[in-house]
């Protein structure tokens, strides 16, 4: 039976922003350790990564075993009690945590403000303690034609860091996929460029490699801020904020005016932040029997998202933060030495997060999307714009080309029943691809590993 999802209530001593993976029996609600993740694994579970979030976060929220529930803890209302002014000291820490007693570390670097900013942090502090630094980057073409090698070459000359590029092949066949894991599917996007990028590191010399994801989801400013923008009476931002028009102005006044404290308020502002988040969003590439069972979880995924919001008397802004990060996982390994991301580290993510909404958002960068990044814009030195791209980099067309390069039929998908025959002409857009490429891979390692499978 496939189970509801459910977010744990944590207490006070646990840390409900530690992203490692903690299962536990649904039977007897016993502790199971990831070595021992086996036995049936259930196709009605795999179907659910075919659904929003998962298509849009790369994020599989059920574990695909029978009898085994994977513990996700209840976000806490972002109670804005984090100083803004120290956002630098604490990326330096966090960064510095994690490169700690390792001699040549590497970034990847796509170009893009996040990485940027992790790279200009990790440049500082390798020059001041003499750590070797390596900069890796997919050497791909952005959908407006920007490469990232120029790119990252020039950030690395006017950011004055001190490090070697390393231009990883982007040919897929170069590189294996990732090793076969118990936690699931992987469903990032390239999971082949993962291992280059790892290898790639490793191969110059680096023992570890830092990496930005999720940081977009934890630091980017939420909408409905107009509220919190009035208050402080400084007309420039707002104005700014009003012309960057993320929200149309009668939402954010219904924003300003209703808290959420019932279901109607709470359905309103869920489809106006995720409009794009139906429960039957990648559902047309299943066979009907999974499809219909993968909407049923979706809608109750949405409605415990909306209860948490309600229990929390969260205003608009505050749901927006809580649900944009969580439920979330880190990436699965994928090579030989370690990769980390300092900018979800436990204790920053824990500061970041009661970050005050509105601090997040600055009037004083040159483009909206800098302007939502307003935080992490503000670390890097004055004319960075002239070496980065203002916007956030998509690869859609790069995207295309590797899966034309990996694609092969999803056989035991289709035979077991999971994927409709015909499951190629209903994929919406890259990511149902993508999700049945990795749902293919997982189920073909199971069966190899004598895995028996269930509805």
């Amino acid at each position: 039976m496939l189970p509801f999802f459910q977010y744990e209530h944590f207490g006070p001593t646990e840390d409900v922003f530690d992203a490692r993976r903690v299962y536990r029996r649904e039977s007897t609600g016993r502790p199971v350790s990831s070595a021992a993740l086996a036995g049936s694994f259930a196709l009605t579970r795999l179907a659910t990564c075919f659904g929003w979030p998962a298509l849009a976060r790369d994020l599989a929220v059920l574990p695909p075993w029978e009898d085994v529930r994977r513990i996700r803890p209840a976000p806490p209302l972002p109670d804005s009690v984090s100083d803004p002014s120290q956002f630098r000291d604490r990326v330096t820490a966090a960064v510095a945590t994690a490169i700690d007693g390792h001699e040549c570390v590497a970034v990847e670097a796509s170009g893009g403000l996040i990485s940027a900013a992790l790279l200009d942090i990790t440049g500082r502090l390798c020059r001041r303690s003499g750590h070797r630094l390596l900069v890796v980057t997919l050497d791909l073409t952005d959908d407006l034609g920007h490469r990232s090698r120029p790119t990252v070459a020039g950030l690395l000359e006017h950011l004055g860091v001190d490090a070697e590029l390393v231009v990883v092949d982007t040919r897929p066949s170069r590189w294996p996929d990732p090793p076969w894991t118990p936690h699931g599917p992987r469903v990032e996007a390239w999971p082949r460029y993962q291992v280059g990028l790892i290898r790639s590191a490793q191969d110059h010399g680096a023992t570890l490699l830092l990496q930005s994801h999720g940081a977009d989801r934890l630091l980017q400013a939420p909408p409905y801020l107009m509220s919190q923008l009035l208050a402080d009476r400084d007309w420039r931002p707002l104005r700014q904020y009003r012309r960057d028009g993320q929200t149309p102005m009668v939402i954010e006044l219904l924003a300003a005016a209703r808290p959420i404290t019932g279901l109607v308020t709470a359905n309103v502002h869920w489809s106006h932040t995720w409009p794009d988040s139906p429960g039957d969003r990648a559902a047309a590439v299943l066979a009907p029997h999974y499809g219909e069972r993968a909407r049923q979880w979706w809608a109750g995924f949405q409605q415990e998202c909306l209860h948490i919001s309600i229990a929390e008397r969260a205003n608009w802004a505050e749901a927006t933060v809580m649900h944009q990060l969580f439920p979330y996982d880190l990436p699965l390994p994928a090579g030989d030495i370690a990769a980390t991301w300092p900018l979800l580290d436990p204790a920053f993510a824990r500061y970041a997060y009661h970050l005050p909404p509105r601090s997040r958002y600055s009037a004083d960068q040159p483009s909206s999307y800098l302007r939502r990044h307003g935080l992490l814009a503000g670390l890097l030195p004055p004319g960075f714009t002239a070496a980065l791209t203002p916007r956030r980099r998509r690869f859609s067309k790069a995207l295309r080309r590797y899966l034309q390069s990996v694609t092969r039929e999803p056989r035991n998908s289709i035979e077991l029943g999971l994927l409709r025959p015909d499951w190629r002409p209903c994929c919406q857009d890259s990511h149902d691809l993508v999700t049945a490429l990795s749902c293919e891979d997982w189920i073909e390692g199971a069966l190899q590993r004598g895995c028996p499978v269930r509805d």
